[in-house]
């Protein structure tokens, strides 16, 4: 069975699953709209602080792009395969706040949740 990672969404109290780049790159794009949000300016720049602060990341150590002989393995630390690995929103929070020497600060819309969390993981899906 292939493995893909994929992240639940919530639509009108209906949840689903979602994969891929198409899902990924709008959760990307909501975390650091979301940490901007706390941190109260744009996160700018961001790879020196990504790639310095590796512990934000679940390492994904296992698995592979491959399609025959091309594509690349996964495996401590960055690699080609998965990069620095799944992100933890706390964690990159924590480490856009003190590059921005803010404190979480209330969310802009009343009631509505400042810390950003991202839901993805690999899962087994059925060949078919």
């Amino acid at each position: 069975m292939p493995t893909r990672t994929v992240a639940t969404i919530v639509v009108s109290g209906a949840s689903g699953l979602i994969g891929g780049t198409s899902a990924v790159a709008p959760l990307c794009a909501g975390l650091f709209a979301l940490i901007n949000e706390v941190c109260g300016k744009s996160a700018g720049f961001i790879q020196p602080l990504l790639y310095g602060n590796p512990t934000a990341f679940r390492d994904i150590k296992s698995g592979d792009n491959k399609k025959g002989a091309i594509g690349y393995s996964a495996g401590p630390g960055w690699d080609a395969c998965t990069g620095l690995g799944s992100p933890n929103g706390g964690a990159l929070l924590k480490v856009f706040e003190a590059a921005a020497g803010a404190k979480a600060s209330k969310p802009a819309v009343a009631g509505k949740a400042s810390k950003p969390t991202v839901a993805a993981r690999n899962v087994k899906e059925p060949a078919g």
